[in-house]
Order: C-alpha cells, then sequence, then structure tokens
C-alpha cells in the first residue's frame, strides 16, 4: 500500500473517529437532559425541577385526588382512600409537612373542593355520602350538609355571594347551598345522562358544568333560572365527552381525554370551540386548571395514562405560543389534578405514587448540541 493510500485511510479513520465521538457527546447530552427532567428527586437534595412529596407511611393507600393552593406551598387535597383532607406546607428551604384531618362520616369519599377565602373554610364534595362538607381552617372543625341520597357530588365552586354551587352526577341536577340559611335547593337537567363530572363558576356567576354522558357543555343562568348547552365538537367529527373545567375569565376551558385536546370555549366560531392538542396525540389530559399572566394565559394540565404534566401557555387572541411537558419521577404515578400557585409552581397529585408532585420554575431544561457537519 503506498503513502496516497495510507493518508487516505488515515483521514477515514479520524473522520469516523470524529463522528463516533459526536454521537456519543449528543447521546450523553441528550440522556442527562432526559433524567433531568424525569428522574426521581429527593425534595431535601436541591433545587430540581420535579420532585415529589410522599405522604405519611402510615397512610399507604391514601390516593390524593383534587388539589386547591392557600398560597404559594400551602396546599390542601382531597384523600378519599382514608376518608380525610390533606395538608401540605413546603417552605422555602424545602422542609414539609403533611397534617391529616379525618371527616366525620365514615367512607364519605372525598372529591372535589374550593377555597374560600373570604371566611377562612374549605368546601368539599363527599361523593359516596352524597354530602357538602366545610371544614374551618381556623378551627379545623367540620360541618355537613345532607343532599338527597344517591346524588353523588363531584364539582364544586363558589359564587360571588358566597352561595355554594355543587355537580349532582347520579341525579342529573346542580345544587345551591346557602352558608347562612344551610338551605339546599336542586335543579334539574331536562335531558337525562348528564353526569356531570365537574363544575365551575364564572364571574358573572354563570355556572358552567362538564356532562361527559351527554357530550356537552352546560352552563346554568341563575337569574333566567334555565339551563343551554354546546355539544363538544371539532370539524368532521361526533360530539365527544368533556372532563375537567377551568374558567379564563367568563370563558371556560375543558379538557377532553378522549382526543388528547384542551378546549377554549368561543362562541360565534364555527363549532363553538377553539382546541389545542397536548403533545404526544391522544394523550389524554384530564385535571386542568387556569393561570392568568397578564397578557399572557397557563392551562394547567395532567395527562393521567401517560404519567405526565403538561403547560399549555397562550396569549389575549387565543393563539398558542408554548406547550411542553414533563415527566413525573415515580412510574405510574397515574397524576389526578393540579393547580399553580400563584409563584408558578404546579402542584398535582399522584395517587399511583401516593405523593403530591411539585413542578417548579422554569420547568425544562434547554440542551444546547453541536451542529455536525461532513468534512
Amino acid at each position: 500500500m503506498n503513502k496516497a493510500s495510507n493518508n487516505r485511510h488515515a483521514t477515514v479513520h479520524g473522520r469516523v473517529f470524529v463522528l463516533a465521538a459526536l454521537c456519543l457527546l449528543i447521546s450523553l447530552l441528550l440522556w442527562q437532559s432526559q433524567q433531568q427532567l424525569t428522574a426521581a428527586n429527593d425534595p431535601e437534595s436541591g433545587p430540581p425541577f420535579m420532585v415529589e412529596y410522599p405522604l405519611p407511611a402510615h397512610l399507604p393507600d391514601a390516593e390524593p385526588r383534587h388539589i386547591i393552593a392557600e398560597a404559594p406551598g400551602r396546599l390542601w387535597f382531597t384523600l378519599p382512600g382514608v376518608n380525610a383532607l390533606g395538608s401540605l406546607v413546603v417552605t422555602a428551604t424545602v422542609d414539609y409537612t403533611f397534617v391529616i384531618y379525618a371527616i366525620p362520616t365514615a367512607n364519605s369519599e372525598p372529591h372535589n373542593l374550593v377555597l374560600d377565602s373570604t371566611n377562612q373554610a374549605i368546601w368539599f364534595t363527599q361523593l359516596a355520602a352524597s354530602q357538602i362538607g366545610r371544614f374551618d381552617l381556623t378551627t379545623h372543625q367540620f360541618e355537613e350538609f345532607a343532599l338527597p341520597a344517591n346524588t353523588s357530588p363531584t364539582g364544586i365552586d363558589l359564587d360571588s355571594s358566597g352561595m355554594v354551587w355543587v355537580a349532582l352526577r347520579d341525579s342529573n341536577q346542580i345544587a345551591r347551598l346557602n352558608p347562612n340559611t344551610a338551605t339546599i335547593e336542586l335543579f334539574t337537567y331536562g335531558v337525562a345522562g348528564a353526569a356531570f363530572a365537574d363544575l365551575a363558576v364564572s364571574p358573572a356567576n354563570l355556572i358552567w358544568m362538564t356532562s361527559p354522558g351527554l357530550n356537552r357543555l352546560v352552563a346554568y343562568e341563575p337569574v333566567g333560572q334555565r339551563f343551554t348547552f354546546e355539544p363538544v365538537v371539532e370539524i368532521g367529527l361526533p360530539p365527544f365527552p368533556p372532563q375537567a373545567i377551568a374558567m379564563h375569565g367568563t370563558r371556560p376551558w375543558i379538557s377532553a381525554p378522549t382526543k388528547g385536546w384542551l378546549g377554549r370555549y368561543a362562541p360565534g366560531t364555527f363549532t363553538s370551540f377553539l382546541w389545542f392538542t397536548t403533545p404526544p396525540s391522544a394523550s389524554g389530559p384530564t385535571g386542568i386548571s387556569y393561570r392568568g399572566l397578564g397578557s399572557t394565559h397557563e392551562i394547567w394540565y395532567v395527562q393521567s395514562s401517560a404519567n405526565r404534566a403538561g403547560r399549555l401557555l397562550v396569549d389575549n387572541g387565543d393563539s398558542e405560543i408554548k406547550n411542553f411537558v414533563a415527566g413525573l419521577p415515580s412510574a405510574n404515578s397515574q397524576p389526578y389534578d393540579i393547580v399553580a400557585d400563584s409563584n408558578g409552581h404546579a402542584w398535582i397529585t399522584a395517587p399511583g405514587a401516593n405523593a403530591i408532585a411539585e413542578w417548579r420554575p422554569p420547568y425544562v431544561v434547554y440542551t444546547y448540541l453541536p451542529l455536525i457537519r461532513q468534512p
């Protein structure tokens, strides 16, 4: 073999070596980025983006479900597995404390909850007991209000006058509780099979419900005492079921798990909804919540079957700015609900892991990779 041939072979081998080294570097960077996004983290070990706070070991089947934020790092949630409300306080130094409050009625299955900041209380639904509960944040005492049997209350919210509104899944009704008189009024939806899953009150005191049984978004006007509805549809598709609901001004957002979509109610458009895909397609978003940031709006969501949480950003014109997801630390966490506190930390119930997860800003890791060119 002559000298020129030797040089050519050396050049080829050199290029192969450089390319292999670059490929190895890229693989390591990608692995590191993925580990930062999804690996399990110890809450005491520093500031990772996603951490989990396991519930006390003596409550292995607490199954945290719905969650609200009282203040940054102060959360309340329902624990149907142990018939209780739970509190989690996380300090700036990442110390954390759980406190569990047992509900008086046994096996009541606490479900959804809402904060009454004016009266320092939490209102919650008791799915199995067909009751509405009230927990005083000062005295830590419970009150319970009986609904008709087998009504199965699900979603709950407060209107501007302090009235408590509740969706009744199994009786095709909604209820209004007056806390001052302890009286309950029932309003029946005229089409059977609504199976109301969630409820939210708009600033205009319009009561919104998701009806997965009828594939509808339903509204109730207390002043006129009438129900209206919108079929949950997209062009070319039959109606499909909505699940969770969150208010953005006077117009709700809903999740559509069977399509992998989030939708904003947009009357006047062709289908009355603007749809946003949650990556990847058919990811099954379930629980959602909303937080306003001036001209930007955050819609937080969980993907129970995919073991992930997501954050969708839109502008005032409902145009998507960014949409990204991150995996929960524990496998099969089955995230159920999510809320963001005023500091932008998202808190997630993870019944499969029996934990509460925290997703901290800046939420994701951006890795810059070298540009590879063939010599």
